[in-house]
């Protein structure tokens, strides 16, 4: 025998054997345990999320999540629990505004009976009666001094000039504080 033929001889013997294919494995299909590791949860959560309608396949005792449809079905039902959330807030917080100016309008009652409280439009008609008075009783002094013989009567033209311009003054400064006051307010 010749070389040649040892090396042929040796290499028949050593034939690969045949390749065995590897199963199918869809990396985002796992099981309930290793979903519930993924997504930090308790198994328990799983089986509850299951049978509230997460998508999942049985194949006899195995449970299959697809991850995708499972994060879409999670993330929806999330953002559904967080809309009925918002909403139940919304409607505790209105009845909360309510029921507190609710409270108010009661306490504003109350110092009104008390005398604590009055309208505007009331105290705004008796300033208008009370200023109406003032104004009539000063302008009158001029005429009354005449009548009464402290003036001349060329003199009561000046006097009601200078009531006038008193007057003025008088409510112009009182203006000027109340406009003061609200912008302080």
């Amino acid at each position: 025998m010749s070389k040649n033929s040892n090396i042929s001889a040796g290499s028949r013997s050593r034939r690969k054997p045949a390749a065995i294919p590897a199963p199918v494995v869809d990396p985002l299909v796992v099981g309930a345990t290793k979903f519930a590791e993924l997504m930090g949860i308790h198994t328990g959560t799983v089986k509850q999320w299951i049978l509230a309608g997460m998508p999942a396949t049985r194949g006899g005792a195995v449970v299959r999540i697809d991850l995708n449809v499972a994060l879409k079905w999670v993330r929806l039902r999330h953002e559904r629990e967080l809309s009925e959330i918002r909403e139940r807030t919304d409607a505790e917080g209105g009845k909360e505004r309510k029921t507190a100016a609710e409270a108010r309008l009661k306490e504003m009652d109350v110092a009104e009976r008390e005398g604590q409280l009055v309208r505007a439009s009331e105290v705004e008609e008796r300033w208008a009666q009370i200023i109406n008075a003032l104004r009539e009783s000063v302008m009158a002094v001029a005429g009354n001094a005449v009548q009464a013989g402290l003036i001349e009567p060329r003199q009561e033209v000046e006097l009601d000039e200078l009531h006038r311009g008193a007057l003025a003054a008088a409510v112009s400064g009182i203006v000027e504080r109340i406009d003061t006051e609200e912008e302080e307010t």
